[in-house]
């Protein structure tokens, strides 16, 4: 049977999400949220086929972009993403104090061009997926914030609602840009 769903992974980078204002009551029991993001225009250059894909949920991912200085050439690479996700920004707020509002984290493994989610929503949830990245596009502010990409999803385990995904689409990011070649060789810190 051929797989028809995606996911949508809003990302904060820098982790501007703490402005929302309700608070979940009650922890999570299944990942993502139904509700597209209102809005939210996805760039012809990651949109996906949507008579084949259908939108599925979409999560809220806190993390960081890794990246190594090439000492020969002095600029920075991407060595890869580590985060959390949970099903909606405002979640963040909970976590410091009660970490089970985070509903995904992403895999041990990281990649430039691949990057891995598992569920953290146990033992309803036992679901894995790797997503390699097909499509990017610049955000709208790319000299701040990183760009959007759609990746391709594959290698799924488990059972629960990574094993249904087909394609992830990283939009809405904040940050996450390398620092500035100027400041090669040198500490840097945001």
């Amino acid at each position: 049977m051929t797989k028809i769903t995606s996911i949508l992974a809003v990302v904060g980078l820098v982790f501007s999400c703490l402005i929302l204002i309700a608070q979940a009551a009650d922890p999570p029991t299944s990942i993502g949220n139904p509700d597209f993001p209102n809005d939210l225009e996805i760039p012809a250059g990651i949109a996906v086929d949507l008579t084949l894909n259908k939108f599925s949920f979409s999560l809220c991912l806190v993390g960081v972009i890794d990246f190594t200085c090439n000492t020969a050439t002095g600029t920075w690479n991407v060595v890869g993403p580590t985060g959390v996700l949970a099903n909606e920004c405002k979640d963040f707020s909970k976590v410091a104090g009660d970490p089970k509002f985070i509903t995904a984290t992403t895999l041990d493994t990281e990649s430039v061009t691949n990057a891995g989610l598992r569920s953290a929503v146990l033992p309803n949830d036992t679901s894995t997926a790797i997503f390699t990245r097909e499509a990017a596009e610049n955000s709208p502010n790319p000299s701040v914030d990183t760009t959007w990409i759609r990746s391709k999803a594959s290698d799924q385990t488990g059972n629960g609602k990574f094993v249904q995904v087909t394609y992830l689409q990283r939009v809405l990011t904040t940050g996450g840009l390398p620092p500035p070649t100027s400041e090669s060789l040198h500490i840097y810190s945001t």
